[in-house]
């Protein structure tokens, strides 16, 4: 009878207890077949150790929690202090804020009759043209 290689495994990665350890051992000692296996398998695992511990990163690569946290911390203040109405009244559009508002203090103003007669006394018309002009366009 000759061991399977779950037992092998088993064995090499010292998972077994004592007894079914010494079994294998003594089994080991005495099969070739089985010695060739775990020797395969012993060889295979090395392998594979040797390529996880190239590609393992180094402790110092590897990022630290409290600065990831600061990072996305400083992120978060970041976006806070840029909210949609800063952007919109940001300086680079103080001359339309104020164009705007010129014309919305205009339109105000001229909506109401005394502002009216005030503007076409100002340019020099007389209220029977203004009221002529209004009554030709609408």
């Amino acid at each position: 009878m000759h061991l399977d290689e779950g037992q092998i495994k088993a064995y090499l990665d010292h998972q077994l207890a004592a007894p079914e350890k010494e079994q294998v051992r003594a089994h080991l000692a005495s099969c070739t077949q089985c010695q060739a296996l775990a020797g395969s398998l012993a060889a295979q695992a090395d392998r594979i150790d040797s390529r996880l511990a190239a590609i393992t990163p180094s402790p110092a690569a590897v990022p630290r929690a409290d600065a990831a946290r600061a990072r996305l911390q400083s992120r978060i203040a970041e976006k806070e202090k840029n909210t949609m109405f800063r952007r919109i009244f940001a300086p680079r559009y103080r001359s339309a804020w104020v164009a705007v508002g010129f014309v919305l203090i205009l339109a105000v103003a001229l909506a109401f009759p005394p502002s009216r007669r005030l503007l076409t006394v100002s340019l020099g018309c007389s209220s029977a043209a203004v009221h002529r002009g209004a009554g030709q366009s609408g």
